[in-house]
């Protein structure tokens, strides 16, 4: 069977809307993704919350196995601000264009032409982050995390 680049099998479904990443199961099996929902999450929620570099001394162990691809690295900067930094407007605004960075790969291997990204402050504490991956004018992908911005837990 011969996927074309809109069609992704090579993940297990992370359900990542209630900020915990689960993987899904049905009907006792788990079940495989069928789109980039499972390569958005780990771009953006992967990695190590302290490398937001790329720094081999503070990045995922994945990142290190010999012949690793660097469109295929999770560094995961969107994850190191809102997990880093505190919450506020300026920490906002970097997150979003952290997370635009992070999944930049889909543009670089014409997975998608446009990505965008948007944060909204529900709570002194908590954050809702609506990413939106299109190509050609058409989503491929919208998905939105609520999530805990883990500096405004301290």
């Amino acid at each position: 069977m011969e996927l074309n680049k809109t069609e992704f099998a090579g993940d297990i479904l992370i359900n990542g809307a209630d900020g915990m990443g689960n993987i899904v199961i049905e009907d006792g099996l788990v079940k495989d993704c069928r789109n980039f929902s499972t390569a958005v999450y780990l771009s953006l929620f992967g990695g190590n919350a302290r490398d937001d570099a790329g720094r081999d001394n503070e990045t995922w162990w994945g990142n290190l196995i010999p012949g690793t691809k660097k469109n295929e690295k999770l560094v995961s900067s969107f994850y190191a601000i809102v997990s880093g930094f505190p919450i506020n407007s300026n920490n906002i605004k970097r997150a979003a264009r952290a997370a635009k960075d992070d999944l930049s790969w889909m543009i670089e291997e014409g997975i998608a032409d446009e990505i965008d990204a948007s944060i909204h402050a529900i709570s002194i504490r908590q954050v809702q982050l609506t990413i939106r991956v299109s190509k050609s004018g058409n989503d491929i992908l919208k998905d939105t995390y609520g999530f805990q911005w883990q500096s405004a837990l301290q």
